[in-house]
């Protein structure tokens, strides 16, 4: 699997939740909000995704991806799996907030990772929303 994002705990022990999550693209379309190269990117759902560096600060998503202060495999051992696509290895997980006294979040979000072979498509991109349909987009 494509690690992409690392959740570093130093620094972060005193904020409630490390990543802080806000707004929605209108009509359910998505954003793109980083890019590993050309065939692998991060869109989402919502207009503000952030990553709590410390009590004070915080960066947006994207950067935090791009400084590498956070990876793909540091968020998804701390949700559940909902779906996985017989494709490669694509996979959707979701968190819920509540069940989790928000340590990782502020708000329940759906982290669909595609890792598809070339024969199914090879789609490798990354989606954050709060649609478990997002996992459709793997096999586009």
């Amino acid at each position: 699997m494509i690690p992409l994002i690392i959740l570093l705990l130093t620094g972060c022990g005193n904020s409630k939740y490390k990543i802080n999550i806000s707004g929605q693209v209108l009509n359910n379309s998505l954003m793109e909000i980083y890019a590993y190269s050309e065939k692998e990117k991060v869109y989402s759902m919502f207009t503000n995704i952030e990553y709590q560096v410390d009590k004070k600060n915080k960066i947006s998503l994207g950067e935090a991806l791009e400084k590498k202060i956070i990876t793909l495999e540091d968020i998804y051992t701390q949700m559940e799996v909902t779906h996985a696509l017989n494709d490669g290895g694509s996979v959707a997980f979701k968190y819920t907030a509540k069940n989790n006294d928000k340590k990782l979040s502020n708000q329940d979000f759906i982290l669909v990772i595609c890792d598809s072979l070339e024969d199914n498509g090879g789609i490798k991109n990354i989606y954050i929303g709060n649609d478990e349909k997002l996992i459709e987009y793997c096999s586009i």
